[in-house]
């Protein structure tokens, strides 16, 4: 069991020196475990060559997450740490060697976010701007050492190193809690069990999350299901790992219709609206109740009459109380220019963007009008001259300067746009607007 000797044990405390972490249980720093490491290096190899070593004592420490909840971690103490970062070494060359996907990134020396990015920026360049985005909950729970090992067994076939294994892991409230130097690996090594049934998928995965990319909303809901089948739906990953409803989503770019974007038959509310219900799946109803409780009440009666006196959407009756129907409206996607996949040219956002619920349907719709006047390869817009521009050169109907106003106050304040001094067409220096296209070349 060469891996755990001497040499490799002082190399892992090379490492392990060079981090800033936390004593553990005993109260032991990385400084004092160095000061004697030319007693402690050599006893831990023999204790370990034997046998007789077992691990410490944890100490456990809830850390907040972003998100409000705690994450339940557990601290070693620094000698079971040492351990940790020599296996780690020992069997992570292995599994970079024949196990892991090239789509992977996280935890893995060499890749990070930046290598995810690139891999999603390479898929998104030729097209496969749909994407679904599963979260697999839970991935370190549900399992236990002897099963744990039994992974690994399937790739390193040194029985004294794979008992020394399951030793360390019997030391941890659960194999793969959070804090341990082997955590990061074994979630990777789960994963890769599942990773292997999804040979045909365009996939990028981080740490725990899988993102899907595909060239239609259509086919990424099939690789979502195929990923959700294969990663939590599966006895590959064994049970405890779990996909919540808020962690599974689709988020594709929207192509939106320049032409339905500057019709100056639609206020910017109107416009506005009508991106948000274009991110639909083809088919869907809403009510105007339904706008009310979401929005909020005062606009939405005029503003869909707006869009069904200009054939974007037309009434149909869902069940209501009783026998009675329900008003009830759909969009009519054959009636929007661009709609039907003729040539027309597009205006391209996140679905995010068209659903920004800090924005209201007028400054979305202002945004989207303001995207559409980009030329063609370029990523901004700029608008010289402000409100005034606005209103004397983008006519809409029903939209006053104070009402414009206020809607460029929320793109720029919602981190949409920019406030800068700009040439004019007359030469002269003025206050002008730029606003960001989001084109998935671009992200």
């Amino acid at each position: 069991m060469p891996f755990l000797g001497e040499r490799h044990l002082a190399a892992a405390l090379r490492q392990c020196g060079r981090r800033r972490s936390c004593p553990g249980a005993d109260g032991m720093t990385w400084a004092d475990y160095r000061r004697a490491a030319a007693i402690r290096i050599p006893r831990l190899a023999r204790a370990l060559r034997e046998g007789a070593w077992r691990p410490g004592p944890l100490r456990i420490n809830p850390l907040p997450t972003y998100s409000g909840k705690e994450l339940p971690c557990v601290i070693p103490t620094v000698e079971d740490r040492l351990v940790h970062r020599a296996m780690r070494n020992a069997v992570e060359p292995v599994l970079e060697a024949g196990v892991f996907a090239d789509w992977v990134s996280g935890y893995r020396p060499g890749r990070n976010r930046i290598t995810a990015l690139r891999q999603a920026m390479a898929w998104a360049d030729q097209g496969f701007t749909s994407v679904a985005d599963v979260d697999v909950a839970h991935v370190s729970h549900g399992s236990d050492p002897e099963q744990v090992t039994s992974w690994l067994a399937v790739h390193v076939h040194d029985g004294t190193f794979l008992d020394r294994f399951r030793t360390a892991l019997a030391g941890l409230p659960s194999p793969l809690a959070p804090g341990t130097g082997v955590s990061p690996l074994l979630i990777n090594l789960r994963l890769s069990r599942a990773d292997r049934l999804l040979p045909d998928l365009r996939l990028v995965r981080f740490a725990d999350n899988y993102c899907a990319f595909a060239a239609s909303r259509t086919e990424a809901e099939r690789a979502m299901e195929r990923v959700l089948d294969r990663s939590v739906r599966t006895p590959v990953v064994p049970q405890g790992a779990t996909v919540t409803d808020t962690a599974a989503r689709l988020t594709p770019f929207a192509k939106l219709p320049r032409a339905a974007a500057l019709d100056d038959r639609l206020s910017y509310r109107a416009r506005g609206l009508l991106a948000e219900r274009w991110c639909d799946r083809p088919g869907w109803t809403f009510t105007i109740e339904h706008l009310a409780r979401t929005r909020g009440p005062g606009v939405e009666g005029h503003t869909v009459a707006e869009l069904r006196a200009a054939g974007y959407v037309h009434l149909t009756g869902v069940p209501g109380r009783g026998d009675r129907l329900r008003s009830a409206f759909t969009l009519h996607r054959a009636a929007i220019p661009g709609g039907a996949g003729n040539a027309e040219p597009w205006v391209w956002a996140p679905y995010a963007t068209a659903r920004d619920g800090r924005l209201s349907y007028r400054a979305r719709g202002l945004l989207l009008a303001q995207l559409s006047y980009a030329e063609p390869g370029t990523h901004e817009v700029a608008l010289v001259g402000g409100v005034a521009a606005l209103a004397e050169h983008h006519q809409a109907p029903g939209e006053g300067r104070e009402a414009l106003g206020t809607a460029l106050g929320e793109l720029l304040a919602a981190g949409y746009g920019s406030r800068e001094r700009m040439r004019g067409l007359d030469g002269r220096i003025g206050w002008g607007r730029s606003f960001a296209e989001f084109r998935p070349e671009s992200r």
